[in-house]
């Protein structure tokens, strides 16, 4: 064979191998750009993500660094409640039991305001604003434990030295108005809601001092006693 056929050969086997390398690396973009997104893997990380509890997720551990980071000046009752609502938050809020409000009041008639940091749970069918008081400790100048814990929706009348508790879900419930005597709060009157007869729902009300009762009834269910029955501010 010539040297000049040789040289042709090789030269045409040369453009014949990068024409495929050419062919070659078109098909795989081709592949890779028709290749479709698994959408089952992105849904079940979504779905793995969401059974992490919240307090495991690193969002949460931003928010308790941010909370945790305020400070206060504590120098007044004020400042010092707003001190322990953040710790509240910081204990509760992982478990969805963050404040909701806060508002400072006498409630034990000792001339310091006392704190009451209110919330919502989530188990049940009634109405759940939930509220726990803290006392002030004029001799040790700070918030005591709480001393009274889960008040079911509250309503404080201290000026009358009472105050109203009560749930009502749809399979019934119960209530109380509290007095101040003799330096603490006792119970007046307890309330059981149940559903009734064609009359409505029946309302037991016992007095506790009197050590007797009676009954009343509402027309229709309601997650809030009517304010001729039990007083409150919810209605």
């Amino acid at each position: 064979m010539s040297f000049k056929k040789l040289a042709f050969l090789l030269i045409l086997l040369l453009v014949i191998v990068s024409a495929c390398k050419q062919n070659a690396k078109k098909t795989s973009t081709a592949t890779d750009i028709a290749k479709p997104v698994n959408t089952n893997s992105v849904e079940a990380l979504e779905k793995e993500k969401n059974n992490i509890p919240y307090s495991k997720r690193p969002e949460y551990k931003r928010f308790l660094d941010s909370m945790s980071l305020i400070g206060y000046d504590t120098s007044t009752i004020k400042m010092k409640a707003k001190a322990l609502v953040n710790t509240y938050n910081i204990e509760n809020c992982q478990y969805l039991l963050c404040s909701t409000k806060d508002t400072l009041l006498d409630f034990n008639y000792d001339g310091n305001k006392d704190l009451a940091l209110y919330y919502f749970t989530h188990a049940g069918s009634g109405l759940k604003n939930i509220a726990n008081i803290y006392l002030f400790n004029k001799a040790l100048n700070k918030f005591s434990d709480t001393v009274f814990t889960s008040l079911n929706n509250p309503s404080f009348y201290l000026e009358h030295k009472q105050y109203t508790v009560f749930y009502i879900a749809h399979g019934g419930g119960s209530g109380g108005l509290f007095g101040w005597y003799s330096g603490s709060w006792k119970k007046l009157t307890s309330y059981s809601f149940s559903k009734g007869d064609r009359k409505g729902w029946k309302v037991e009300i016992f007095n506790e001092l009197k050590k007797e009762g009676g009954r009343l009834y509402q027309k229709d269910f309601s997650p809030v006693p009517e304010n001729r029955i039990l007083r409150n501010k919810y209605n």
